[in-house]
């Protein structure tokens, strides 16, 4: 009971914000984020290790706590459909609309870099019929489980939880349909890593998917969102290999780009030393 509780009433606030310019958003929750910082020692000490590990510039924990609350805004007013509070200019449509026509099932692989909720929002749908999948996990409660779906299922899209997902992929093998899923974010005990920048960051990754889209003989396009510099956003699709080595390649160069914009908070993160 307590949770449907705690379901309810994130529900409530989060339709309540969505209603308002993410801009807001930001002037509101902003005094709060020193507080937040101090409580979160954990952050601060992963970003200190991070900052020891690779060359590009790490944030603070203040400004990555700004840029966060920023994408969340974004993200909430994207899951709720309003897609026009930021100009968005793609960059590499022709890989996937190359991909559409490949007479081949089609995989979009991203992972938790700028307003995510963009991920699966801009691709559009195949005309002929084929299946759109969304792989997700559920939130802490049904009705924010159900908020989320509702958001993301849009055009034709159709958002798969986990335990259907078997029987999702052999129909989008069967009928060469797109599937979009976040490789990062691994559910349980991650079982094997993308290394990245020479062993120094690894995080989980879906080998079983990885190798079932192999033998499918699937097109893979790693695709990433980023905030720019004057607040656009930039959309990119990339053709990859169905392996770790491949897409490792590309998350480098991207999160190396906008590294303030990774979920560096995420806990199965990890720093080998």
């Amino acid at each position: 009971m307590p949770r449907v509780w705690a379901g309810f009433l994130a529900v409530f606030v989060l339709k309540l914000l969505s209603r308002l310019p993410p801009g807001l958003i930001i002037t509101i929750g902003s005094p709060f984020l020193p507080i937040y910082v101090f409580c979160r020692h954990s952050l601060r000490e992963r970003l200190r290790s991070l900052q020891n590990l690779v060359s590009f510039s790490v944030p603070t924990p203040l400004a990555y706590y700004r840029m966060r609350l920023r994408i969340a805004a974004l993200s909430l007013r994207h899951l709720t459909g309003h897609i026009d509070d930021v100009s968005i200019r793609v960059e590499g449509e022709e890989h996937y609309l190359s991909a559409l026509t490949s007479g081949k099932p089609v995989a979009l692989l991203g992972w938790h870099q700028g307003p995510v909720e963009l991920l699966h929002r801009i691709p559009a749908v195949p005309q002929d019929g084929r299946p759109f999948f969304i792989f997700t996990a559920g939130g802490f409660a049904p009705m924010l489980t159900q908020l989320m779906r509702n958001g993301r299922e849009q055009s034709g899209k159709q958002t798969v939880p986990m335990d259907v997902q078997h029987s999702a992929l052999r129909s989008w093998a069967r009928q060469h349909g797109v599937l979009a899923v976040m490789v990062d974010q691994v559910p349980g005990r991650p079982k094997d890593w993308i290394s990245l920048w020479n062993g120094k960051v690894e995080i989980p990754h879906p080998r079983n998917l990885m190798d079932w889209l192999g033998e499918r003989n699937a097109v893979c396009l790693a695709v990433s969102v980023g905030l720019e510099k004057d607040r656009s956003v930039l959309f990119r699709y990339q053709p990859v290999q169905a392996n770790e080595k491949s897409l490792g390649r590309v998350m480098e160069k991207a999160i190396s780009e906008v590294p303030d914009q990774y979920n560096w908070s995420y806990p199965k993160i990890r720093f080998p030393r």
